[in-house]
């Protein structure tokens, strides 16, 4: 009569071959990180009532094409999984609300029509929450439309998180909340300043400019931006006034041209968390205090990583000559390089 399963064996890294005579479990996590790989068994199949199967830490090579039986399955976690394999099959989980950490991997050499059929599987999951995809291999420019057109079909997605080359997409995803793209972008697609509902919007390696920064200011519900990874390529990002009126966190990670921003009055106006840093000492470029940083009279917690010695000397509360310009802030993180 199990229901519910979190397997972290010591020692021992198979999944019991019968696991699927559990029939009644709804819920299975195996947990265990070894570099020699994890084999599902083939009668993970015959678990008919199995609606999570959380296999995040855990090293697959190969899936097997019995887990598409599991008609009931809600929530599929995983950790760099192939959904490759699943082929002819993965279309008929309909129940399927959660995807993650799985990828595709596109031929390097020609238009690949299997890969095509799988992806046009995947637009069958109309019921998906949050999808978090991988595209590895050639997925440049041949399959965009068509990963486009599948992904368009879920109707129901809220969080998306896709990592790719080059990312150009059109979709249309009216109930979007939180979405990371990870890749580069050749422009801001069209379709994201027309997610009215959009919470959070995280950009890695997008190498977007001043322009495409303009096109996001006026998105109504944006609470949360992350820049990460030069995914802004400019020396200067200035908020203008109106610019941003409901944003409450803005997160600026490793952007390595970035050296000057300015604040004008009346911008981002609900800033609650500014968190500036790098993954190195020669990635962080930023000369002075965010000019306009007094203007932020909601700000209350401020971090900034990796600044130089001078810099930090001039924050100083004790006799630091720009110390005052953020005073009302209630948390202050001022890290020097190490």
């Amino acid at each position: 009569m199990l229901k519910v399963l979190a397997f972290e064996p010591a020692g021992r890294h198979e999944v019991p071959e019968d696991l699927g005579s559990l029939i009644h479990l709804k819920y299975f996590s195996f947990t265990i990180v070894s570099r020699e790989g994890t084999v599902i068994p083939k009668s993970i199949g015959m678990l008919e009532n199995l609606e999570t199967l959380d296999l995040t830490r855990t090293l697959i090579f190969d899936l097997p094409r019995e887990i598409c039986k599991l008609r009931k399955l809600r929530h599929f976690l995983g950790d760099a999984i192939s959904l490759n394999q699943l082929k002819d099959g993965i279309g008929g989980m309909a129940s399927l609300q959660t995807l993650r950490r799985v990828y595709l991997h596109g031929n390097e050499d020609e238009y690949d029509d299997k890969v095509v059929e799988l992806i046009e599987e995947l637009g069958k999951l109309n019921q998906l929450k949050e999808l978090d995809l991988f595209l590895y291999g050639v997925f440049k420019r041949k399959y965009m439309s068509v990963i486009s057109s599948s992904i368009s079909k879920m109707q129901q997605m809220e969080k998306l998180y896709i990592t790719c080359g080059v990312i150009d997409f059109h979709l249309n995803l009216p109930k979007l909340r939180y979405l990371v793209l990870d890749g580069e972008l050749e422009k801001l697609p069209e379709w994201i300043p027309n997610l009215h509902y959009l919470v959070k919007l995280k950009l890695i390696y997008s190498k977007i400019t001043y322009d495409t920064i303009q096109l996001l200011k006026s998105m109504p519900n944006l609470l949360s931006i992350s820049l990460r990874k030069d995914a802004y390529v400019g020396e200067t990002l200035h908020f203008q006034n109106e610019w941003f009126k409901n944003l409450k966190e803005l997160y600026l990670h490793d952007l390595k041209n970035l050296k000057y921003i300015v604040i004008e009055q009346g911008a981002l106006p609900s800033l609650k968390k500014l968190h500036i840093s790098s993954d190195s000492v020669s990635a962080f470029q930023l000369k002075t205090i965010p000019t306009g940083i007094q203007h932020l009279k909601k700000l209350e917690n401020l971090s900034i990583c990796y600044v130089s010695e001078e810099f930090r000397q001039n924050l100083s509360l004790n006799g630091g000559t720009d110390h005052w310009i953020f005073k009302q802030v209630p948390f202050v993180d001022i890290r020097p390089r190490r």
